[in-house]
């Protein structure tokens, strides 16, 4: 599986969730038990996203069925 590229992603999410910059983004939720993640994999063709436990890296994508779902602190290198 190819992944995309961790600033990528949380430039997707950041957008997806309608915050202008990822920075905004782990701003907002990082006190929350939940957050903003993104299916990683280049083969999902939705960018699916969802909001799971911060510290999610590998989780499952419900729309392409890979462990590929990364939260935004994941990403952003808080976790």
């Amino acid at each position: 599986m190819q992944r995309r590229n961790d600033n990528e992603s949380l430039a997707l999410l950041a957008e997806q969730f309608g915050y202008e910059s990822g920075l905004d983004l782990i701003v907002h939720y990082a006190m929350e038990s939940v957050v903003p993640a993104i299916c990683t994999s280049l083969d999902c063709e939705g960018e699916y996203s969802e909001e799971l436990e911060p510290d999610c890296d590998g989780g499952f994508c419900n729309y392409c069925g890979q462990s590929s779902m990364v939260s935004c602190m994941v990403l952003a290198g808080v976790i």
